[in-house]
């Protein structure tokens, strides 16, 4: 729909949105903010893939579906430096983060250990923040 656009800037999603399919924003150069509503419960593979301008990502709280987060939903966003996940995040696939060189700060709100489909990418200097209360789960996950 929106892949490859260079003349979006801002979008807010509808609020009855339940999810972003694949690619969706795929090398939108240009997008800079975008929100997404607390209705939608899966965003798709390399859904903000490329989007180099990208610096703010929020997720409406209040989220009370399952959300799943695809492959490469974040790969390549070179401007995006922080991230705040919601508490309704169930599932994070295969390299989500994709390539993401640039150090990033990424903040899991979920109490439950979300389930990893393999290895989330991001770089080396990828800080994760999780619930106090759920810091000990989170050591111990193996998935």
């Amino acid at each position: 729909m929106f892949m490859g656009c260079s003349k979006l800037y801002t979008l807010t999603l509808p609020s009855t949105l339940t999810t972003i399919e694949d690619g969706v924003f795929d090398n939108c150069t240009t997008l800079t903010t975008i929100t997404i509503p607390k209705s939608v419960i899966s965003v798709g593979n390399g859904v903000f893939n490329l989007c180099k301008s990208l610096t703010s990502l929020n997720f409406e709280t209040g989220g009370t579906g399952n959300l799943y987060l695809g492959p490469q939903f974040i790969s390549k966003c070179t401007s995006l430096n922080k991230l705040t996940l919601p508490a309704n995040l169930t599932t994070i696939d295969k390299d989500a983060l994709g390539y993401h060189d640039d150090p990033i700060s990424i903040a899991i709100n979920a109490t439950t250990v979300p389930t990893l489909n393999g290895a989330i990418g991001g770089s080396s200097d990828t800080v994760f923040y999780v619930p106090d209360a759920s810091l000990s789960d989170y050591k111990a996950a193996t998935n």
